[in-house]
């Protein structure tokens, strides 16, 4: 059992910095893999700085400016990460969709939201389709046309946020009522790092394993921005 220890705050004001400096740091080393057709797949800090540069311009290209809201709905998988991170690193603002929602339901988020457009996985590329009929938001990027993304552009360097920038607006389960969304900013979210690097011994040797959906805050701090 690791003795716990208090540590200084590393200082990060953004996710996007502290994801771009641990990028650099351990650039060779695994950032997240996954099994696929029975094979293991990884991919390191470098090659996901890589993935979310290109992404995040194919999202500049496409209209996405400092603010605007993208949503972004998947099963787990490494890419669901990079899309998170490819949307701020563009300066927008994250919409993670319940995967376990009905389509009606994701709609309505996305409606209420003004979403300008969708990262998704293939299983909800049709109903994003469909989504776009009627909302009208700018695009769908499809998790399975990655590949093109990243054989067409070079990447762009991240926009500068601030701190009090919102990171993602997470929408309540809606159990007691309508669903809420919870504004949180980069501050927000890096506080909670911060004091969760204090008080528990995390470092390069440990490994993270997500059970639970990475929209969930709890989640997507804990098991994917805290080994960042």
């Amino acid at each position: 059992m690791k003795h716990r220890i208090i540590r200084e705050p590393k200082g990060y004001k953004t996710i996007t910095e502290m994801f771009e400096r641990s990028a650099k740091e351990y650039s060779n080393r695994v950032m997240s893999k996954i099994k696929r057709g029975g094979v293991w797949r990884e991919y390191t800090f470098g090659e996901v700085l890589g993935y979310v540069r290109k992404i995040a311009e194919y999202l500049k290209e496409n209209g996405i400016k400092k603010g605007d809201f993208v949503a972004l709905v998947s099963e787990n998988r490494p890419e669901w990460g990079w899309g998170y991170l490819a949307i701020q690193w563009a300066g927008g603002t994250v919409i993670p969709l319940d995967a376990r929602l009905t389509d009606v339901e994701r709609r309505f988020l996305m409606d209420f939201a003004g979403v300008k457009g969708v990262i998704c996985s293939r299983d909800y590329l049709m109903e994003m389709e469909e989504a776009k009929k009627e909302l009208k938001f700018d695009f769908i990027l499809s998790m399975e046309d990655l590949d093109k993304i990243f054989e067409k552009y070079e990447g762009i360097d991240r926009v500068e946020v601030d701190s009090e920038d919102l990171a993602e607006i997470l929408f309540t389960s809606g159990t007691t009522g309508s669903p809420k969304g919870v504004m949180l900013t980069h501050k927000n979210i890096m506080s909670d790092l911060e004091g969760l690097y204090q008080i528990i011994d995390v470092d390069e040797n440990d490994v993270f394993f997500s059970i639970l959906p990475l929209h969930h805050v709890y989640e997507c701090t804990g098991g994917f921005l805290a080994p960042i």
